[in-house]
Order: C-alpha cells, then structure tokens, then sequence
C-alpha cells in the first residue's frame, strides 16, 4: 500500500514532512463512516455508492471549470497551500485520485501530465475514478484501512471529494475566481474534519486554526478551522 504512494504530496495542506502527511493519509482511508455502514453486495449500499458517485461527479465538474479558467501566466502563482504553485495544487489533487485506485489494487493507466495539460491531465483522472465509481462492483470494492474495511467509494466520498472542494477554494482564491461553495458541502467538510479529531493538526496535514469574528460566515469559518485565511 505504501508503494502506491509515490506521487502523492499532502492531503489538504502542504507540508514541509511529506511522509508525515502520507502516513495520515494512509491512517484514515479507513476511518469510520458517519452516516452509512456500506457492505459489500448490500443493496442500500449500492444506492449509497452511487450517491456518492453523482457528488463526486458533480465537485469534480466544478473543479474542472475552475481549472479551464486559469490562464496561462497563473499556474506559476503561489497558492493559499504554502510551497504550492497553482500548477502544484492541481498536481495533487490528480496524484490524490491514483493513490485511491492502487489501495483497491488498480491503476490510472497513461494520463496527460500535468506539467504539459492540467486540464487534460484533471478530465483523464476524474474519468477513471467516474467509471469505477458507475460500476457498482468497482465501487463496492474493498480495502483494509487503519480503521476497519472500507469501500472505494467510501474513501472517494471521505477524502477526493473533501479534497474537491477544499482545493477548489484552493485554487479559486489563487486566480481570482468565485471562492464560494455550496452550503451542503461546507457541512460536510466540517462533519469530516470532526472525525479526524486531533490529527488534523499532525506535523504535515493542516495548519494551525485561524482566528474569525463573530461575524463571520459558515465559509468563512471552515475555510479558517482549515488553516487558511477567509
């Protein structure tokens, strides 16, 4: 499982001790689902994978629209990601989505690069994960995590697509674009980071809290908890 690992960089934000954040990473891949208990084979399980397979499409669509509106002289820019190009960001979140494909024992296959098309690169990878997650047996599929069994489309829900909107305000911030998410998502995102508990804060994941007014909007406030400045 760790082999798998090689292109990965950070979860949600950069760090100077890259082993630090992939061992996270790897931990939680198995942390308990919140709301579903998804079995193999089950059928309301099945309803749930594809659940989770329609918002997964449905972030990645936006992330891709964020993604061909960057220009040409922004992928060199700095990000809210500390040591992070705009170019850099995309790179992890398509090097994030191959990591979840080798933990069930598949690949990517040849994708663009990201270094020559992010664009390109971000469409090929969505795709695959996208197919897998359409077919029921791919999605059910399961791998052993630090916490228990956990379905493809589980680790999908949990980490790509907390990854989506996360980045996405990522990426939005550093070019100039709409930053703001839906309100649906920023309870998610919260419900996640509860489940992580202190961990969150583990040299290499997320930086330290920022303080907010109390004036200050859900976004506002989710996007501060995460490490980043509103």
């Amino acid at each position: 499982m760790v082999t798998s690992l090689g292109g990965l960089r950070t979860l949600i934000y950069p760090a100077s001790d890259l082993d630090a954040a992939k061992s996270w990473w790897v931990e939680f891949l198995g942390y308990g689902d919140s709301g579903y208990s998804l079995q193999v084979g089950d059928p309301a399980g099945s309803m749930v994978a594809r659940a989770r397979g329609l918002r997964s499409g449905t972030l990645a669509d936006a992330f891709a629209a964020k993604v061909a509106a960057v220009r040409a002289e922004q992928w060199s820019q700095p990000s809210p990601c500390a040591e992070w190009s705009v170019r850099d960001l995309v790179g992890h979140v398509v090097d994030s989505q191959g990591l979840f494909e080798g933990l069930v024992g598949r690949e990517m296959g040849e994708i663009p690069s990201v270094d020559d098309d992010p664009a390109a690169a971000f469409a090929a990878a969505r795709a695959v994960i996208q197919a897998d997650l359409d077919d029921p047996a791919r999605a059910e599929e399961t791998f052993e995590g630090f916490f228990g069994t956990s379905t493809f489309a589980q680790a999908i829900d949990r980490f790509v697509c907390f990854d989506l909107v996360v980045h996405g305000w990522d990426l939005a911030r550093a070019t100039g674009q709409d930053e703001a998410i839906d309100a649906d998502e920023i309870t998610r995102v919260l419900a996640a980071t509860e489940l992580f508990g202190d961990s969150l804060r583990a040299s290499g994941v997320c930086g330290p809290a920022v303080e907010v007014g109390p004036d200050a909007t859900p976004q506002e406030r989710m996007v501060a908890f995460l490490g980043r400045q509103p």
